[in-house]
């Protein structure tokens, strides 16, 4: 039978370093923090309305929830930035505790003079049901190989110039646009 006293060494190194971890974490709070604080506000902004746990911003201070779920409202519309790419919130289901998000550089145009590569954090979010991948190849080289115009095809001005674009859906790559055109972005 194994007995732990108060005064045995290993239950003083374990009782001081689990008072240094609480002592650290109850003095990482800002010094008017209070995580009652949490309880009794929301992020609401635009028709985005009362978003608690996780979510931090605006009136919500930062300690309330993780980082990666900080939202920001600009001129009534919620933001949300993931890898560096900002995200416009446009519903939020709390039932399903899902996001429906928009790339906030493609909203108006589906055309941009920035490319950048978007993917999510498999820890904190993921695809709901139903969604799929979709891949935007920007700056293609014009081709003979189609009979008929593609239906993923779309053109984007860069330079004065007409650029060949397509947008592909699902898995990537499945579609065999890829065999035959070759893409810059």
């Amino acid at each position: 039978m194994l007995r732990w006293s108060l005064s045995s060494p290993t239950t003083t190194i374990t009782i001081t370093i689990i008072f240094f971890i609480s002592l650290h974490h109850t003095t990482s709070l800002p010094s008017h923090a209070s995580l009652s604080s949490c309880n009794n506000t929301n992020f609401n902004c635009g028709t985005i309305s009362n978003l608690s746990y996780p979510f931090t911003g605006g009136d919500r201070p930062s300690f309330c929830g993780p980082p990666q779920f900080h939202l920001n409202c600009q001129n009534g519309i919620p933001e949300l930035n993931i890898s560096s790419v900002s995200y416009r919130v446009l519903q939020f289901n709390s039932l399903t505790r899902s996001l429906t998000l928009a790339r906030l550089d493609l909203w108006n145009e589906t055309c941009t003079n920035q490319y950048i590569n978007s993917s999510f954090d498999g820890t904190s979010f993921s695809y709901g049901l139903g969604n799929r991948n979709l891949t935007l190849y920007y700056g293609c080289k014009p081709t003979s190989v189609f009979t008929e115009k593609p239906h993923n095809l779309f053109y984007c001005d860069s330079n004065g110039y007409k650029n060949n674009s397509y947008s592909l859906i699902g898995p990537f790559p499945l579609d065999p646009i890829l065999s035959f055109v070759e893409c810059d972005e």
